[in-house]
């Protein structure tokens, strides 16, 4: 995710890592965050979307969730940007964003990514009709495996400069 280009199809990834983080437990099976943290990195969260996604590109759940964290901050209907403003600064004051927590969703995200990166391969070599052994991209051949130039000049012959 990058500043620059966040969308609404982003969103839900965010949330997906802050739910993920609020059923966590440590070893002794109590949470790991408590219901007041989640909240607040759902605020945080949410918060960040807005400098980076336009209100007029947001889906209609997205909206629900930023006014839902509206009244969460106390921003009535009617708030104006300076309200926001206020309102943040106190609802920080009063409610400080864990620094592990912070990491934890970084980490969480970056494992939704890759995770989602690898189901996208996945599903497109089996498309491509790509063998289960065949090498993966930027991984090198087998051992014994013809290279793709001599293939093609086997086919045509051996006619064929590359």
């Amino acid at each position: 995710m990058t500043t620059q280009n966040a969308n609404d199809e982003e969103i839900p990834t965010i949330i997906l890592a802050i739910d993920f983080l609020s059923k966590q437990t440590n070893a002794d099976g109590t949470p790991k965050y408590s219901a007041e943290d989640v909240e607040v990195a759902t605020v945080h969260s949410m918060m960040w979307v807005v400098t980076v996604l336009p209100f007029a590109k947001m889906s209609l759940a997205t909206k629900q969730l930023l006014q839902d964290t509206y009244a969460t901050i106390g921003v009535g209907p009617d708030g104006t940007p300076e309200t926001i403003q206020a309102c943040l600064v106190e609802y920080f004051k009063a409610h400080p964003v864990p620094q592990n927590l912070l990491e934890d969703i970084q980490k969480a995200l970056e494992r939704f990514v890759a995770n989602q990166a690898k189901h996208a391969e996945t599903q497109a070599r089996k498309m491509s009709g790509a063998k289960a052994n065949a090498p993966r991209l930027g991984e090198k051949a087998p051992e014994g495996s013809e290279k793709a130039g001599d293939v093609v000049r086997k086919g045509m012959g051996g006619k064929v400069r590359m």
